[in-house]
């Protein structure tokens, strides 16, 4: 009885000490498993700052452009009695650097229209015509004096072949000062001579 006594604590023992292994290796896998969460989100912080700060770079590099512009095309056409089509187009670029401005437009319009005539022996036809051909081309440059102080010059010539004159070219210089600014009035004042030459239709 006494050897039986004897063997239950030996086997508690012996049963008890294999079992801390297995809790010592649960509680190791459990911290790497914390390290390995710990370095993912570390790893995901720098990914997102990365990208961040590419980001704010690329914003960065796109504002500091001293190019800016845009463009317009549109085409109407209208079918009944008569059809008629319309082109025109419209650009427009800008430089800036320092105090310095400078500028081009373009712009063109085209339209057309055909419609029913009957000659003399009573047949019909179609005829077409153009109803508008105008294009402007215009640069210009101003130079930045102070707050709302600025020298300007411009350059501008006109084509038209439906207006009193043929062509039309003009050439400017200018002065301009904001004399009013209150709270919601504001009034800016230009001033300066311009030369203007042009053709009419009558002189051919």
């Amino acid at each position: 009885m006494s050897a039986t006594r004897l063997c239950l604590p030996l086997l508690a023992f012996f049963c008890a000490s294999h079992a801390l292994p297995a809790s010592a290796g649960e509680a190791v896998r459990n911290r790497l498993k914390a390290e390995r969460t710990q370095e993912m989100e570390k790893t995901g912080k720098t990914a997102k700052s990365l990208k961040t700060v590419k980001a704010d770079s690329a914003e960065a590099s796109a504002e500091a452009s001293p190019w800016s512009g845009g463009g317009e095309l549109g085409y109407a056409s209208t079918r009944g009695n008569s059809i008629s089509e319309s082109l025109n187009t419209r650009f427009h670029l800008q430089y800036a650097e320092g105090d310095w401005i400078h500028g081009l437009e373009i712009f063109g319009l085209r339209s057309s229209a055909e419609y029913r005539v009957e000659d003399e022996q009573g047949a019909t036809r179609r005829e077409r015509k153009d109803t508008a051909n105008r294009y402007t081309v215009g640069a210009s440059s101003a130079l930045k004096l102070g707050e709302h102080r600025q020298f300007t010059t411009a350059l501008r010539y006109e084509h038209d072949d439906f207006a009193t004159y043929r062509w039309q070219q003009t050439a400017s210089v200018g002065y301009g000062a904001r004399i009013m600014d209150g709270g919601r009035t504001q009034l800016d004042l230009q001033v300066g001579p311009g030369l203007r030459r042009a053709q009419n239709v009558e002189e051919g």
